[in-house]
């Protein structure tokens, strides 16, 4: 199952989902994986440390995937996700992104959704 997956292996197998969710209706549109770059002290940046996750007819892409859960008090579901560097004030006046989607998961199937960067973001901490 796939819940027995660590989160990092999760992660990479919904953005090879993904993916393919995205490309599969558009044969023509260009996929390649993102340049890794430099981090903020100068060193290199492994693939996996790339600011993004793919590049997307120029666009930068940010997947993101969540576990959905039920919320028992609001007999409805929910999911979370966390570390989307998103623009904010104080912070990073742009994202590191143009294109967010997110991966829900539950035990009977997978929802890859374009994000519109505005609904349910929040702050926290």
């Amino acid at each position: 199952p796939i819940s027995h997956l660590s989160g990092w292996r999760r992660g990479q197998a919904f953005e090879l989902v993904a993916r393919h969710v995205i490309s599969e209706p558009n044969p023509g549109l260009e996929m390649t994986d993102a340049v890794p770059g430099i981090c903020i002290n100068g060193t290199r940046r492994t693939r996996f440390q790339s600011e993004f996750d793919w590049m997307s007819d120029g666009r930068r892409v940010e997947c993101k995937s969540s576990q959905m859960s039920g919320w028992t008090t609001m007999a409805t579901w929910r999911s979370m996700f966390t570390g989307v560097k998103l623009a904010c004030d104080g912070a990073s006046k742009t994202a590191s992104f143009d294109d967010l989607y997110v991966v829900l998961y539950s035990p009977s199937r997978l929802d890859v959704i374009k994000h519109d960067l505005l609904f349910g973001v929040s702050t926290w901490g």
